[in-house]
């Protein structure tokens, strides 16, 4: 836990997050804080630590599948869970988790025209 936090609150170029993040996202990481603000929808956009978070809950609570996965064939048309190809240790694993995202939008929001039932 105190990794875990010094992570999310001091250093987000830790070795936990060098770890359970892919190589491309490891290349973005800041040596200070991110905003945790989650603020409003927005159109094809995911809050970076958002994404830290799934990692991190398919990481610790995810399934570690077999050898014979690799970072091309680590997926399925399953719905109730996710695969991730986490790139650590040196020759990565494939992970299944039920670790997911859900939007979360307020009914406010939402266009009310379309909703309207014509009587």
């Amino acid at each position: 836990i105190n990794h875990m936090l010094y992570c999310f609150l001091k250093n987000p170029k830790c070795a936990l997050f060098k770890k359970v993040l892919e190589p491309k996202y490891v290349e973005q990481l800041a040596e200070t804080p991110q905003p945790f603000y989650v603020g409003v929808k927005r159109a094809n956009t995911q809050n970076q630590v958002t994404h830290w978070v799934r990692q991190l809950l398919a990481y610790y609570t995810g399934d570690r599948l077999n050898s014979s996965y690799t970072s091309s064939n680590c997926s399925s048309s399953n719905k109730l869970y996710n695969y991730y190809w986490i790139s650590h240790p040196p020759d990565g694993m494939c992970i299944r988790t039920t670790a997911n995202f859900s939007e979360a939008e307020s009914p406010a929001f939402l266009d009310r025209s379309e909703s309207v039932v014509q009587m």
